[in-house]
């Protein structure tokens, strides 16, 4: 039997200033980067800077190189599978998601931004991208 994943995609997104945006998300008021599932069509990378644009309010580009994947257990028993991409901010924009699906955005630095984050699957993927753009 095929195991049943839940799959999303996702970025790390950072500005000018070398903050890292996070996003609370009203189902569970966690702190973690946007993410969410693809619409029909869209490839990985359009789903996550749709993401960034719905939930962070904000357009962004993203940086190649990077993409990482983060596995866990979600309540119910399905794995969950994200791939993080990683973005840089470009401009502002309109947040144009579910009413309610966003409690609150932040932009913070590195330290900052591992502390705010609930999970550590987000904080460890925080941690690769830190690191790829220090390189």
């Amino acid at each position: 039997m095929t195991e049943v994943r839940d799959r999303s995609w996702g970025a790390v997104v950072v500005d000018e200033a070398g903050r890292y945006l996070l996003v609370r998300h009203a189902n569970g008021g966690h702190w973690d980067h946007p993410k969410g599932h693809p619409e029909s069509g869209e490839t990985p990378e359009e789903t996550a800077l749709r993401e960034i644009r719905e939930e962070g309010g904000i357009a962004a580009e993203l940086i190649q190189g990077f993409a990482e994947e983060a596995r866990w257990t979600l309540p119910d028993g399905r794995g969950k599978t994200v791939v993080y991409f990683l973005a840089r901010k470009t401009a502002e924009s309109t947040p144009t998601g579910p009413e309610g699906e966003i409690l609150e955005t932040a932009w913070l630095s590195y330290i900052a931004a591992r502390r705010r984050i609930t999970y550590e699957t987000g904080k460890n993927v925080l941690d690769r991208a830190e690191a790829f753009l220090r390189r």
